[in-house]
């Protein structure tokens, strides 16, 4: 008697939160509506949370821990909606909500009862700070940026307690984000500030690490294998695009760069295949500087350098 009411008791209450978002999508779009009635909508999904924790206390079962983390993603629309927030509120809630997902998901991982609900936490956050950062754009680039560094800190910082060289990966990718909308603020775009140098600037940081620290490709590979492949990523994406782009200016300061920073890289690693590395800027960057100085003298000089 008892496991058939368990698992009616799951049937109704999937049916509640299917019926509770579909009037919620109903009324959301329905002006005439009173948005304070949605926090009818964040009540039943939080008691479902409830719910499944306790289902999962009664009867363990897998999927119980995604379920009651689940509910808890689109929550915080919920609560935008019924206080009509605009893109600032919902950025911030959003960020919180993220925040907060986030260190529960370090603090249930640290405790061996809930242990089983860290990584739906986690994985919960990433859609909410995405989110968060979607809807900072849409107010402004400021505030975009300002949520990507956010969500790149708080998930280093989780990287930090418990390395994850796939959360150090995600860390990363919001920061790069950020990096890039830093160069689009107002103040900044009036500087005009190439692309390429832009993405110059960040392989460099991306690689740079290596240059200081052991010399070691599998040493702490957790910390500096994600910055390295998106290091020579940015590398490859920066070296095509000035191939292909007609600023022959702008590709010889690129290139010598890049030489200069191999060079180094090939002298301290003590590798010969980073030797290529150099050999290759090298002529680029003399081709690019006689192209921009309209000379002609491109097979004499890489003779030259050959000999």
């Amino acid at each position: 008697f008892a496991l058939p009411l368990f698992l009616a008791a799951q049937v109704v209450q999937g049916i509640i939160l299917l019926v509770s978002i579909s009037v919620f999508g109903i009324n959301a779009f329905n002006s005439s509506s009173i948005s304070l009635w949605h926090l009818g909508t964040f009540f039943t999904w939080a008691f479902a949370f409830v719910f499944y924790v306790l289902s999962n206390i009664l009867l363990p079962f897998l999927f119980f821990p995604w379920l009651a983390i689940g509910v808890l993603i689109p929550m915080p629309w919920f609560l935008a909606t019924a206080f009509n927030l605009e893109s600032l509120g919902s950025t911030i809630l959003l960020l919180g909500w993220g925040t907060m997902l986030a260190i529960a998901s370090e603090l249930t991982y640290r405790i061996e009862l809930t242990r089983k609900y860290s990584l739906p936490a986690l994985l919960a956050s990433m859609p909410t700070f995405a989110l968060a950062v979607v809807t900072g754009y849409a107010n402004s680039a400021a505030l975009g940026m300002s949520a990507a560094f956010s969500a790149a800190l708080i998930y280093a910082l989780l990287h930090l307690l418990r390395m994850r060289w796939w959360l150090w990966s995600l860390a990363l990718l919001n920061f790069i984000i950020a990096y890039f909308t830093f160069f689009n603020l107002e103040l900044i775009q009036k500087l005009n500030i190439y692309i390429g140098y832009q993405s110059l600037a960040l392989s460099l940081l991306l690689l740079l690490p290596d240059l200081f620290l052991k010399k070691d490709l599998m040493a702490n590979i957790e910390w500096r294998m994600p910055p390295r492949v998106m290091g020579v990523a940015f590398v490859f994406f920066t070296s095509v695009g000035l191939l292909v782009q007609n600023e022959s200016n702008h590709a010889a300061v690129c290139f010598a760069v890049y030489f200069l920073f191999f060079a180094a890289y090939a002298l301290v690693w003590q590798k010969a295949i980073f030797g290529y590395l150099p050999t290759v800027y090298l002529p680029l960057a003399i081709i690019f500087t006689l192209d921009f100085f309209e000379v002609d003298a491109w097979l004499p000089a890489l003779t030259g350098l050959a000999a």
